[in-house]
């Protein structure tokens, strides 16, 4: 009970106080909270593809892979889980060599954890939302008119620019330097992560 209060008030505090939360989470580093939002949010959206699986759905892009469209997402339901943590991690070493470059004086550790928390946390309200009622619903945001249109637009926009946001406030905490290299260290990292979830990912 202890661990899932402790949960809900770095997930909480992500969302009103980040700066705190990831200060905070930088010089305690729980590296167990930090795989807690990786793999909620993996198992989230775990639900997605497999209710997008039963209700034969195909990817609106053309996959990278090599899967059909009409199993894309069943296979995605168990690959999907794995490449969450692995883009974790992936991004947290970047993050971490790129920020020492720039003088930052963070470790592995504490690096890891909050970027966990500003990489995941920020999709859940808006983007995961909007996707499993899609999902479960069957619903194309497109066919919807305009308010559609816009909605599909704005959900992901506003879940990536605020992930941005997240993981510079991180970046800073976790490694003691300024706005501005917070910013380059944050957002070159993210560069291969977003490279990678855009090929995976659909």
């Amino acid at each position: 009970m202890k661990l899932i209060k402790r949960f809900a008030k770095y997930a909480l505090g992500t969302i009103i106080r980040p700066r705190a939360t990831f200060r905070e989470l930088a010089l305690e580093r729980p590296v167990g909270q930090g795989w807690s939002v990786v793999i909620l949010l993996a198992v989230l959206y775990a639900a997605v593809t497999a209710i997008n699986a039963a209700n034969g759905v195909t990817p609106v892009n053309q996959p990278f892979l090599p899967i059909s469209e009409e199993s894309y997402y069943f296979w995605e339901t168990f690959f999907g889980p794995p490449l969450f943590v692995g883009l974790w991690y992936l991004f947290a070493w970047l993050n971490l060599v790129i920020g020492r470059t720039l003088g930052g004086q963070g470790n592995f550790r504490g690096v890891l954890v909050p970027l966990a928390f500003a990489l995941h946390i920020p999709m859940i309200p808006i983007m995961w939302t909007t996707d499993f009622v899609s999902s479960t619903f069957t619903i194309d945001l497109q066919t919807l008119g305009a308010f559609g249109q816009i909605w599909g637009i704005f959900y992901w926009a506003f879940t990536i620019l605020w992930i941005i946001v997240t993981c510079i406030i991180a970046t800073q905490e976790a490694h003691r330097i300024s706005a501005s290299r917070a910013m380059v260290t944050a957002l070159i990292s993210a560069i291969p992560v977003a490279l990678i979830a855009a090929v995976t990912i659909r």
